[in-house]
This record gives C-alpha cells, structure tokens and sequence, in this order.
C-alpha cells in the first residue's frame, strides 16, 4: 500500500488499511516551467490521491476541513480531477447525507440502512466516481461504512450468473429524486471491462425473465454475505473517495439524528457527456460471452494463487475467508 501523502492544504491521502504515520513530499506536479503558487503542492496531493483511485479502486483522505468549508472544498478537489456530475434542481453539486425529520423523497435524507449499491446505476452512463466526507460520525455505533470488491464478487459468481447479468438488460427505474426526463433506462449490470452498475431497488423486476430473477437473486445473496463485506467506520474530518463501478458501498442503520456526510459524484476528465458511453460500447461487444467466462477463468487462477490478495486492494485482503469486517 502506498504510505499517506503528507498534509498539504489540509490534505492527507492514505491507503485505507494502512495504518502508518510516514509522510513522504508530495511529487510536483509536471509541468515545463513550474510556477511557483501555494497551489500547485495542493494540485499533486490531488493527483496521489486520484492515481491511488484509479489503482486499487478507493483512498482514504484525512482532511483538515471545517463543516462550512467542507463542500467547497470537495468541489476544489474534484474540479482538478474529474467533471462534476450534477444533481439537477440543486444549487450546489455536493449533496448532504444525514437524517431528516420531513422527507418525502432521497432515503439519503433517512436513518435507515443502505443495502449494497453502486450510485446512480439509473442514469447512463453512470458517475465513474463519487466521494464521502464524513462531517459528524455517528457517536452512538450506527452509520457504519460497508463495501464490496467487485473483483471478489466475480469470484463467487457462478458463470451462468455473469453471463445473465452481463449479456442481458434489465429495465431500470430512475428513482423521482433523481429525476431527468427520464423515468426508467435500459441497461446491464456489467459491462465487458468489469464495470458494475447495480441498485437493487431500481431494477423492474415484472420485466424480469426467470433466468435474470435467478441471477439478481444470486447477486443479492452474495452482497448480503457478511464474508463478502467490509464493515469499517468513517471518522469525522475523514474522506472516502470511491471508484463507483469497482465497489458496491452501502452503510448500517444510523442511530445518531446528528451523524452528517456530504456526498459528491464525478466522471474522469476525459468524459464526453454527448458521446456514446464506455459503458455502453463495452457491454454490447460480439465476444461478450467469451470475455465473460474468460475472465470467470481467470477469477478462479487468481483465486487459487498464493498471491492473490495483490491483485485487489489492500482492505478487501481475506475478504473471502471471512476476515472483512472490522
């Protein structure tokens, strides 16, 4: 695991197992002829922290950031890294997660517990990737932070499963807090490059063919495996930045009415809004089936190699032989 990057701008990037207190100096960024600002140490961090991102999947950030100034920061932060995905009717892209007393609408604005999930699995193509910053953590033992590799997911999958999920659509339903024109789209669940999007609820299931119900069931049982689950707790100041198509997140019921999270989603700088997504293109590929069962081919190799953890990341290491909650 890489060692934490050291606190710039009230910034610190860590593997989330690592429980090292080396600081190394952040790298500059590369440029021709550097310019000498109080930015430019602030633009590196963001670059580690991405890079740690797109490596193994989430990084955790310690953060030195006050409430007020929190969600502005978090827009600082994305806008160096990736495009802001918007929520539309909202006048700020970054969203509050904490329970409500009045609420007709987001269960984000609820205490209730979040099964297994990948946000925004509704719009196409979905947000690459998404950050939580913990403002208030829950001091009373709820609101606990679940996630799940969908590398191990793969593993357990049976091939007929991946296969459904994979060369099939399903109709999915936008929730009306997300609303943009449109009511429900069709895709699948997993693209050929082993991209997920997968929200249980918003799947029409009257739409459903028996064989798609049997591998959503499969799905289901398998997120719901607590030998399959990373259960950690946030703390406050801290900042989970997540890949949303290679982790399912989720959280446990929050018993804390104070526990507070902002939520901020984006798409990689290369994002074409306008174009046909990744997404898209790889999941109606004519070798679809192939890839599939190849890659449950080689789910299995890695598996059974000794070295297997390398391959995922850091805190979902012996996930599978029932070591991931902590």
């Amino acid at each position: 695991a890489p060692a934490p990057a050291a606190a710039v701008d009230g910034l610190a990037s860590s593997h989330p197992d690592s429980t090292s207190t080396a600081t190394t100096t952040p790298t500059p960024v590369p440029t021709p002829t550097p310019t000498p600002t109080t930015t430019t140490p602030a633009v590196s961090i963001y670059q580690q922290i991405f890079e740690c991102v797109q490596r193994e999947g989430l990084a955790l950030v310690h953060t030195t950031w006050t409430a007020e100034a929190s969600g502005a920061a978090m827009v600082e932060f994305v806008s160096q890294i990736g495009i802001l995905n918007p929520h539309l009717g909202h006048e700020t892209d970054v969203w509050d997660i904490r329970p409500l007393k009045a609420t007709g609408g987001a269960r984000s604005h609820t205490s209730e517990e979040f099964p297994m999930h990948t946000d925004c699995s509704f719009e196409d193509p979905p947000p690459r990737y998404m950050a939580l910053y913990v403002v208030k953590e829950d001091q009373m033992g709820g609101g606990l932070s679940t996630l799940v590799d969908t590398a191990l997911l793969m593993r357990h999958l049976s091939p007929r499963a991946l296969t459904t999920l994979h060369t099939t659509e399903f109709d999915i339903r936008v929730p009306p807090e997300f609303f943009k024109g449109t009511e429900t789209i069709r895709g699948r669940v997993l693209s050929a490059n082993k991209l997920w999007r997968y929200r249980s609820d918003t799947i029409v299931r009257d739409h459903c063919s028996q064989e798609q119900l049997d591998a959503l069931n499969e799905l289901d049982a398998l997120l719901e495996n607590p030998h399959m689950i990373l259960t950690t707790k946030l703390p406050s100041g801290a900042m989970l930045v997540l890949d949303n198509a290679r982790w399912l997140h989720g959280r446990t019921a929050i018993h804390d009415p104070a526990r507070w999270l902002k939520r901020i989603r984006f798409h990689p700088l290369d994002y074409t809004p306008h174009a046909v997504s990744a997404f898209a293109r790889t999941a109606t590929r004519a070798d679809s089936l192939a890839a599939t069962l190849l890659w449950r081919a080689k789910s299995i190799s890695v598996a059974n190699d000794d070295d297997a953890g390398a391959q995922g990341v850091g805190v979902g290491e012996g996930v599978g032989e029932g070591k991931g909650e902590s």
